[in-house]
């Protein structure tokens, strides 16, 4: 067999092979393309309001390897995609690319958020973006304010969840049009600290601070039951990641820094209506929702990272607070459940209410 014939052969099969050099045969591995991933989303996803908007930012498009650097898809756009502060961003796909890139993962990650949308919106303005054949996973994450519909519990809200589950159906299917294969994932994500405030008020005794867990905790519920119907209605989703529910966990537990996931000043004042105090990630909380994506997506243990976590240590993070966010976005993810829980503020199917 010719050497040309031996390397073809060897090369279909996928697999490292042996090439004969006059001496005797070298093993020379393959290069495995990397995994392609878009995340797609608004603030949230970018990390607004944090150091982390433009961390790991600057990858380079259509490249042949995997890198910690983040590709941002809007960067330099105008008109509904022009960005403010300017990127380019990286955000929480850019912990997402440390993780990977620590984990000896090869990921080529790209962002592409527009601050302040819905994922109609979003996919309006970009979906040429979205459904290319090259995308070996999509991550979706909707705008926090559209999940919920106006309630008497939550009286500022006026959200169309229905809309979001229309958003999930209509995405999955333009992707999957053009990349057959593709991995759907929702990114769950985490209530508005500043809306609860407004509900509970100031944690200034154990009493309200109790209010305030427990106002948090019934948002999660709702963010909890729209993105598992919406998953459940489409019937081609991957899995949703529960970042929300690793933030009320968070709260919940009592950890001493669960209300410094949020950004805004500490100890906790009460929001300034004209400013963006207590809505977006902090850089802990960048961190923990970076954490229960890169775990639900790559299926690799985050607590065996532990206190010298590299990402952790670029965004100066301590090592107690970087275990101590392994071990809650591990649990989240461990404890997830589809079920829906019992909702006394929308009864009815979450997916209905427009």
């Amino acid at each position: 067999m010719s050497k040309n014939r031996s390397v073809m052969t060897a090369a279909f099969c996928g697999t490292a092979f042996l090439t004969l050099n006059g001496c005797g045969f070298v093993r020379i591995p393959l290069v495995v393309p990397p995994q392609r991933i878009l995340f797609v989303g608004d603030g949230f996803t970018s990390a607004q309001s944090s150091q982390v908007q433009q961390f790991n930012s600057g990858g380079t498009q259509n490249a042949s390897t995997g890198s910690s650097l983040v590709v941002d898809e809007n960067y330099g756009q105008t008109g509904a995609r022009a960005e403010v502060p300017s990127g380019p961003w990286g955000g929480v796909p850019g912990i997402f690319a440390g993780l990977a890139a620590e984990a000896g993962l090869n990921y080529d990650v790209h962002i592409e958020a527009i601050a302040s949308s819905t994922l109609a919106a979003n996919y309006a303005a970009a979906h040429s973006v979205v459904n290319q054949s090259k995308w070996d996973s999509v991550v979706l994450q909707e705008n926090y304010a559209n999940l919920i519909p106006a309630q008497p519990f939550l009286p500022t809200y006026a959200g169309s969840p229905g809309s979001f589950c229309d958003s999930v159906q209509t995405i999955e299917q333009g992707v999957h049009a053009a990349a057959p294969k593709a991995s759907v994932y929702l990114f769950e994500p985490w209530p508005s600290l500043a809306t609860a405030l407004s509900v509970s008020g100031p944690p200034d005794s154990t009493a309200s601070a109790n209010t305030l867990t427990a106002t948090l905790g019934n948002i999660g519920v709702q963010y909890h039951d729209v993105y598992y119907r919406a998953a459940e209605l489409d019937g081609n989703i991957t899995a949703v990641a529960p970042v929300g529910e690793a933030w009320v966990r968070a709260v919940a537990a009592s950890t001493g820094m669960a209300t410094q996931l949020w950004s805004g000043p500490q100890p906790l004042e009460t929001p300034d209506n004209n400013a963006q105090d207590y809505v977006y990630a902090s850089t802990l909380g960048a961190y923990l929702s970076g954490l229960v994506l890169f775990q639900q997506i790559t299926a690799v243990d985050v607590t065996t990272f532990g206190g010298t976590e590299v990402v952790a240590q670029q965004l100066g993070i301590s090592s107690a607070n970087a275990i101590l966010l392994q071990e809650l976005a591990q649990t989240a993810i461990k404890g997830a459940s589809s079920t829906q829980i019992a909702n006394p503020y929308l009864p009815n199917d979450p997916c209905s209410y427009r």
